[in-house]
């Protein structure tokens, strides 16, 4: 198949398309500026993966992927896929987020399965025409990846051993739900020409929502990179570029290093990351939160042709991150987000976002939807957003359940003692009046928030006083016990006691909890301290101790009075 090389015979169409598949993997990964690019032979990392078939003509966003297992044999898996009578009956789709790596596989693919068995042919949907048939789009990728020197005909004629291999990329630019299965139609017809064809097409995940495939369908869904890819990846990039290391022209950049989880989960994230730190490691913040934003707003100026403003991108995916922490859930649908169709095109092909099949937005990590609650909780704090928009940003979950967003926020206002006098008179607003029992969760829910914000932001160690929070001229320890009361009345278990784990009332301040959380039994002695009632928490604590277990009690704490 690979056909003759001697001088004066010209090359066979199988050799042509060979000789571009492998020179692939000399390219580099992508554009460095002053860094050195992996090339793909050095840079691409075999991935895990998930596998399900798809059923009968349901549009895919009825795949389920709870439950399947975790695979890491992606290369056997091909391998035995190919060798099969299926795989010319219908394609194989490979799905992942943006940014997660299908083009990269589609890439190695082409080059490294032995010529001398297949002749692969990359079919990149988004530099074809859309709407033409099937074959017709094979026939123009080949025309312009050979500058006309191959056509569709000509491929596979040489040997009849041979086997025919489609890579098709961007399944979603053909712009019909029914394009996978006319790939299975043009299958068929091909085999019953006496040309088998295999197909493996590829797609975001966001995108497959409406396309059908037939019956059986093979589906493989790219999971995320784990710690040692990261490791081997930043092995890669720093033995390129050592000699600008060495002279100082970039920095290195290590696992131990980084410090920065959650933002190098897919390959075009774990390269921009890259790319920010080599460039910008001395120049960037120590801090952690500090650190975390600058990375993240570099990473998304560096995204190629970015369609919107760094800003307007910050804001969009705050924006998710705080319509996700509202519903306590990963993702929400489509109709959940409040957002212009610019904007949602934007996110469904934004690498931080994950976005199922059935359109469900989230972000791709946890610990990036908190540091985003986090960076809008601030920047609204800094603009003095009156207090409905206050009030609609912290009604719904309790901070203190989700304590990464806090140590975020802690981070992100150091020296930002302004924040608490906004606190103070949002807090007097919520006191307004005493809500009815219908909206006590909502009251007791942006209270609670409000005083860990206060608790939180800035730099310093002592809290903050309880008199500078309570009603001028009222009680201040009977104003406080009246609040956490509230607290406890209005809130469910787990973020009641995500409160008392994380607040302590210590000389009439509020203070952040220094010792571990209370277990169930002792959880009692804390809420009583937390409301001041340090007489009470003594009396359980000394009850506690002589039923026989003294070193479980808690050390006395001096309270509010």
């Amino acid at each position: 198949m690979t056909g003759s090389s001697d001088a004066g015979v010209a090359p066979t169409p199988e050799t042509v398309l060979a000789r571009i598949n492998r020179a692939g993997l000399d390219e580099p990964l992508f554009v460095a500026g002053r860094a050195r690019a992996p090339s793909l032979e050095q840079g691409f990392l075999r991935r895990d993966f998930r596998c399900v078939g798809a059923t009968g003509e349901e549009p895919l966003r009825q795949v389920r992927w709870s439950g399947q297992p975790v695979r890491s044999d992606l290369d056997m898996f091909l391998a035995a896929y190919l060798a099969t009578p299926d795989a010319a009956r219908g394609p194989l789709l490979v799905l992942s987020p943006p940014g997660g790596g299908k083009t990269l596989l589609l890439s190695t693919l082409a080059a490294r399965l032995p010529p001398e068995h297949f002749t692969v042919i990359r079919v990149p949907l988004d530099a074809v025409n859309p709407g033409a048939p099937v074959s017709a789009q094979v026939h123009e990728a080949l025309w312009q990846a050979t500058n006309g020197r191959v056509s569709w005909p000509d491929v596979g004629l040489f040997d009849d051993d041979g086997y025919l291999v489609l890579l098709v990329d961007g399944v979603d630019a053909a712009a019909r739900p029914g394009y996978l299965s006319e790939v299975a139609e043009f299958q068929r017809r091909e085999s019953l020409l006496g040309r088998p064809v295999a197909v493996i097409a590829a797609t975001d995940t966001g995108l497959a929502g409406r396309l059908r495939g037939p019956d059986g369908m093979p589906v493989l869904l790219l999971e995320p990179f784990d710690d040692e890819r990261i490791r081997l990846w930043l092995d890669t990039w720093n033995a390129v570029n050592s000699a600008d290391i060495a002279a100082g022209r970039l920095n290195g950049v290590g696992a131990d290093t980084a410090g920065l989880p959650g933002l190098g989960g897919s390959p075009e994230l774990l390269t921009l990351m890259t790319l920010v730190l080599a460039e910008n490691g001395d120049a960037l913040p120590r801090d952690g939160a500090a650190r975390y934003k600058a990375v993240l707003e570099l990473m998304l100026r560096r995204r190629p042709a970015p369609v919107i403003p760094v800003e307007e991108s910050v804001r969009l995916l705050g924006d998710l991150a705080i319509t996700t922490f509202h519903h306590g859930l990963d993702t929400v649908g489509e109709d959940e987000l409040t957002v212009e169709p610019h904007a949602l095109r934007w996110l469904m092909r934004c690498p931080f976002v994950s976005v199922s099949a059935g359109r469900s937005y989230g972000l791709l990590d946890s610990q990036t939807a908190d540091f985003l609650v986090a960076d809008r909780l601030v920047v609204t704090l800094a603009g003095r957003e009156p207090f409905p928009g206050l009030q609609a940003m912290l009604s719904h979950r309790v901070l203190a359940a989700r304590p990464r967003v806090l140590d975020f926020v802690a981070g992100l206002s150091i020296g930002r003692h302004d924040l608490r006098a906004v606190l103070r008179a949002a807090l007097a607003e919520a006191r307004g009046s005493a809500p009815p029992p219908p909206v006590l969760a909502g009251f007791a829910t942006l209270t609670a928030n409000l005083v860990l914000l206060a608790v939180t932001v800035g730099d310093t160690a002592d809290g903050v006083a309880v008199t500078d929070l309570m009603p001028p001229g009222a009680d201040p320890g009977w104003a406080w016990r009246c609040l956490v009361l509230a607290w406890d009345a209005g809130l469910p278990r787990p973020a009641w006691h995500a409160i008392v784990d994380r607040l302590e009332l210590i000389d009439g301040h509020i203070v952040e909890r220094t010792q571990e959380p209370a277990d169930d039994e002792y959880r009692s002695v804390a809420e009583a301290r937390l409301r001041g009632e340090t007489s009470l928490a003594t009396t359980i604590e000394r009850g506690l101790d002589q039923r026989g277990d003294p070193g479980r009690g808690m050390p006395d704490t001096p309270g509010a009075g």
